[in-house]
């Protein structure tokens, strides 16, 4: 197996990945997105010209806090429009629709991408695909060994958290917070609100910025209903290994 590429896009965050035959992930290359700049395009160009020569197409990963979920009974491409619409109201003209297909969860993942994203990726990588950080982390959970899961992807300002009780999926949505403390307020709504298990586990994922470990530790301490969570931290490094580059 050649050398694989993974260009991974953060509103404001570039990220070039690379897994060997030995299926090491390396960080290749990373730099700042500011799209309002008049030649970030430009920048791009430049970013990912030395990774051109690779005989793999890279893969497209996308981070954004907004989404929904949409179950494939129900689900027509010619229809996003109004699933987004539905949820978030009218589409802002600076993106565009697109959407994963979930087999593993028989779903669909409606989400939008800026229209530089789009444009970039026709004019260099027509044939890549373009994946969500949500659809990766709802197949990392239905595919774990734990029946019962709360996985969270970490961004700084905002997270995602998929939820899996009997091995079924029950929720995946974004939330904004400031602090720790929200976070764990997020989760200890969830557990009364679906009823979770009080020996579940929690995979908390550092995407862009580091999770404060300790001070998490600390507040979970102080509820007993989630006194019996076996709780894992995945740091930036374990993230890429695991979700953007599986």
């Amino acid at each position: 197996m050649s050398e694989k590429l993974f260009f991974d896009f953060h509103p404001y965050n570039l990220t070039i990945l690379s897994k060997n035959e030995d299926m090491i992930v390396q960080l290749a290359h990373e730099q700042k997105i500011d799209s309002k700049q008049p030649f970030h395009q430009d920048e791009l160009i430049d970013a990912i010209r030395p990774f051109t020569h690779k005989d793999s197409l890279p893969s497209f990963s996308w981070f954004s806090a907004e989404f929904t979920l949409i179950p494939n009974a129900l689900f027509l491409p010619s229809e996003l429009g109004n699933y987004y619409r539905l949820n978030f109201g009218e589409l802002n003209p600076n993106v565009s629709l697109s959407y994963d297909a979930i087999y593993e969860g028989n779903l669909s993942l409606v989400y939008t991408i800026p229209k530089w994203l789009g444009d970039f990726k026709r004019s260099y990588f027509f044939s890549s695909k373009i994946i969500h950080h949500a659809s990766c982390l709802i197949k990392n959970s239905l595919k774990s060994n734990y029946s019962d899961l709360i996985s969270i992807i970490y961004e700084g300002t905002s997270f995602i958290m998929c939820v899996k009780k009997n091995n079924k999926l029950l929720i995946c949505n974004s939330f904004e917070y400031q602090n720790e403390e929200d976070l764990i307020y997020f989760i200890l709504s969830h557990h009364k609100q679906l009823e979770l298990s009080e020996n579940n586990t929690i995979n908390f994922m550092s995407y862009i910025e580091e999770l404060n470990s300790e001070k998490v530790l600390g507040i979970v301490t102080h509820f007993k209903e989630l006194s019996g969570y076996s709780i894992n931290f995945l740091n930036k490094s374990d993230y890429n290994t695991t979700l953007t580059c599986e």
